[in-house]
């Protein structure tokens, strides 16, 4: 049976750690965009780039925020009726922290923090500090994602071996105590208490083991179910039943593609998006992330993810048409929702969105690899010729309409204008 769901937040997470951090300005520009198509939440996400007190090299030359700063966006955010909700590390992905010689004791292996060792928890105490100083909200996204190989660098020479879950479950219960005492409610991704107890893999079609024993040692956090990449309302309902067998609050985060190079897959978000939406209104998930993740290099601009950000929206609040959608886009942006969908034309090819298996982000491989060793050569030439000539045609007939907006479109134009020779130079 539906239930009636009313979000709390419905909400975007920018990724403002990987290759670049958004000025204050744009985010504001942003946070607009988010009001205007009905979101009232958004996360920056921010492993290293926010400064913290008394430690100089945190997030050194990396473009992170002031104090300062985050209070400016934090006071725009909430004139326009958007909640800005801190959303940092506390366990695996610090990946600049891993080159610095400052943090190397801290870490256990690669980018993990060495758990049950106090100085991970000064520091630890010292970001939610730095949280509760600058941020209104006092949600927080605490992380805690992929963190494969945890306890089994610098931990395992210091303790031994000791069960993987229970540490998670012990380091976790450490984090929510610090973040309590500063007044924060913690969420956090879910995939590694999947992959503990699922053989490293987090997405499953079957039944998790999931022990009372072990869901009773768990403390008060949110789990956030990350997933991008199916496009079958079941798969999302069948994950979202095994969240619940942990009885916390769940979060679902969805992914609006801007990951792949310098082109969207605007395409492939709808595709996945719709049945995702239609799984969490379903089974009444109040709080609702959609991701914009910058690794992988970051090329593609964050504001060539609106059409999805509105449609995905739409889908959330029942509306599946798609000439309302079309025209409300329209009515916002002025700029045609099938023009903005052009943006992703640079990485179309044959069978790009028959499964999540098949996404691939061509013009960036074909654009970078050496003509003389030509990497993908085998791979195109497998594939019916990509006909970059007619995409950059189409780019920039659409840049013509685009108003704002053109500059995303003339720089794609111009990007297929160079595959247009260089795709094939090394085949030819």
């Amino acid at each position: 049976m539906k239930k009636e769901t009313t979000f709390e937040r419905f909400g975007v997470m920018l990724d403002c750690s990987r290759n670049a951090v958004m000025k204050v300005s744009e985010v504001k520009k942003f946070i607009d965009c988010l009001q205007k198509m009905g979101y009232n939440a958004l996360e920056l996400y921010t492993e290293d780039t926010y400064e913290l007190s008394d430690e100089p090299f945190f997030g050194y030359m990396r473009g992170r925020y002031t104090g300062a700063e985050i209070k400016e966006i934090d006071a725009y955010a909430q004139s326009k009726g958007v909640e800005l909700i801190p959303c940092v590390q506390t366990l695996g992905h610090f990946t600049a922290l891993e080159k610095s010689h400052e943090y190397s004791h801290l870490l256990d292996t690669a980018d993990i923090l060495l758990v049950d060792e106090p100085k991970t928890y000064e520091l630890i105490d010292k970001i939610f500090a730095t949280l509760a100083e600058n941020f209104t909200s006092r949600q927080v996204n605490i992380g805690m994602d992929e963190a494969h190989m945890v306890g089994l660098g610098k931990y395992l020479d210091k303790h031994g071996y000791v069960n993987r879950f229970e540490l998670l479950v012990n380091h976790l219960n450490k984090v929510v105590e610090i973040a309590k005492k500063y007044g924060f409610q913690a969420h956090m991704w879910s995939d590694m208490f999947f992959r503990l107890l699922n053989k490293g893999a987090y997405y499953t079609s079957e039944e998790l083991p999931v022990e009372q024993e072990l869901v009773d040692k768990i403390p008060d956090v949110a789990l956030a179910y990350w997933d991008y990449y199916h496009d079958k309302k079941e798969e999302y309902d069948t994950m979202l039943d095994i969240h619940a067998k942990f009885g916390k609050e769940i979060w679902f985060a969805g992914g609006a593609w801007s990951w792949s190079g310098f082109a969207p897959l605007n395409g492939w978000t709808l595709k996945s998006m719709k049945p995702a939406m239609a799984s969490v209104t379903e089974r009444g998930v109040k709080n609702v992330l959609i991701t914009l993740w910058g690794d992988n290099g970051k090329e593609c601009s964050y504001y060539a993810l609106l059409p999805s950000l509105y449609a995905v929206r739409q889908y959330a609040d029942g509306n599946f048409d798609e000439n309302k959608i079309e025209k409300g886009f329209y009515d916002i942006f002025k700029v045609k929702f099938s023009d903005f969908m052009k943006l992703d034309l640079p990485n179309r090819f044959q069978n790009d969105y028959s499964s999540a298996n098949n996404l691939a982000n061509p013009c960036k491989g074909l654009l970078y690899q050496d003509p003389f060793m030509g990497i993908f050569d085998k791979a195109l030439s497998q594939e019916r010729a990509i006909p970059y000539a007619s995409y950059a045609k189409e780019l920039r007939s659409a840049g013509k309409r685009a108003g704002k907006y053109a500059y995303l479109f003339n720089t794609l134009s111009a990007l297929c204008e160079v595959l247009t020779v260089k795709a094939e130079l090394g085949i030819r």
